[in-house]
């Protein structure tokens, strides 16, 4: 409600929070607010207030999904990352017989060229993207941070491999 004052954005608050403090040392308070699915679309304000006295606080805020570590950090529009990724991987590792046996067959066959070593490095640097990645993505639901010289490292492979390809 803009222009309201501090004692009326109490009154309307959905949940009030008393933060006590019992010594003048540095105090860190752990607050949970669950947000309802209904309230999707709609917008939320937290707000830290003491009524008509001086306020000086540092916070830390951070989202997390319900559920287990399979959804926990990550946002809307992502969640199924992981288990696309994992899927992807597990089919990178799937097709590497494939791969493997193709490169043997053109190397009996002595018709390797320039062409055929440009596609199997492109799809070797794209399944080690793949791979990388996934790996990533699996720190990332555990902690919320990931592993970013991974992350660098995988999206320089897929750099590699469409350099490649295109």
């Amino acid at each position: 409600v803009p222009g309201a004052s501090c004692d009326s954005l109490v009154k309307v608050a959905k949940v009030v929070e008393p933060l006590v403090e019992r010594s003048t040392e540095v105090i860190a308070y752990d607050l949970t607010l669950n947000v309802e699915p209904s309230l999707n679309g709609q917008q939320v304000a937290a707000v830290i207030a003491r009524c008509g006295q001086e306020i000086s606080a540092e916070y830390i805020i951070e989202f997390d999904n319900p559920g287990s570590w399979w959804v926990k950090h990550f946002s809307c529009g992502d969640l199924g990352l992981l288990q696309k990724w994992l899927s992807l991987s597990l089919l990178v590792v799937g097709l590497l017989p494939i791969g493997l046996y193709s490169w043997k067959t053109l190397e009996r066959r002595q018709v390797h060229n320039d062409l055929t070593a440009l596609f199997f490095m492109a799809a070797f640097f794209l399944a080690l993207h793949c791979l990388a990645f996934t790996v990533h993505i699996v720190v990332y639901a555990k902690n919320g941070t990931g592993l970013a010289m991974i992350a660098f490292v995988a999206q320089f492979l897929d750099l590699l491999a469409n350099c490649m390809l295109f």
